[in-house]
């Protein structure tokens, strides 16, 4: 759209998706009030086509913005955007927070990079091996999150803030993940589009009435990952 390619549905793809995978994509680009009834692309839209990055995800970033979260989202964002860093073997007892899964992965950035500062590089790798984390994932999280710094010039002298605003971090989150919500009903989740899912147990301390989800994965079920009790 931002290209002026014409519609989606009639480009001649070497290799088409399904018309049904490209109704959902438009379908999801309006939920994040990204392109018109009509699908021309909002004034939203075309900044966040200018981002390299998932549309949900610079979706969040735009919201942070005005929000003055921009530093700390920015982090989680570009974590959301790689494979998890963390072995199945990490001890997560240092970074974990009772309610958020997001709050703990801007706990893990803060954690690796005090480790960073204090480390040469050849000790830092031994301390990724020693921790359980994948060292070439963290390097990609840091430079994706370069990255994004980038697209957001302005924000490039952003700072984190001496005590994190959760309120306006999770709700710049909620902007993108709006369709990843759900209210407790016994063992599950209800959510929209009246799809279930469950919420691993380990994810939160407690079971919350609401929770928004990074994402939702299909196996047997549907699963959330990186999962936050909200209001």
């Amino acid at each position: 759209l931002d290209l002026s390619l014409g519609d989606p549905l009639e480009f001649p793809f070497v290799d088409p998706p399904e018309p049904q995978s490209i109704r959902d994509g438009i379908q999801q680009l309006r939920e994040l009030d990204l392109v018109t009834p009509k699908v021309s692309l909002t004034e939203l839209g075309r900044r966040v086509a200018s981002i390299p990055l998932d549309p949900r995800i610079g979706r969040i970033l735009l919201d942070a913005e005005s929000r003055h979260v921009f530093w700390e989202v920015s982090i989680v964002a570009s974590g959301l955007s790689i494979q998890d860093p963390r072995e199945s073997t990490f001890d997560d007892s240092t970074i974990s927070d009772a309610s958020s899964q997001f709050v703990s992965l801007l706990n893990l950035w803060k954690y690796v990079e005090t480790a960073r500062d204090e480390l040469s590089n050849s000790k830092f790798r031994q301390w990724c091996i020693s921790e359980r984390l994948n060292h070439n994932r963290l390097r990609e999280w840091r430079e994706i999150h370069r990255q994004i710094l980038l697209s957001f010039r302005d924000q490039k002298r952003a700072s984190e803030s001496d005590e994190l605003d959760r309120e306006g971090f999770h709700i710049a989150l909620l902007t993108g993940f709006s369709s990843q919500i759900g209210r407790r009903e016994e063992a599950d989740y209800q959510g929209i589009r009246n799809r279930r899912f469950r919420v691993p147990k380990t994810a939160l301390a407690s079971r919350a009435a609401w929770v928004m989800a990074g994402e939702l994965v299909e196996t047997h079920r549907i699963i959330a990952r990186t999962v936050a009790q909200i209001e």
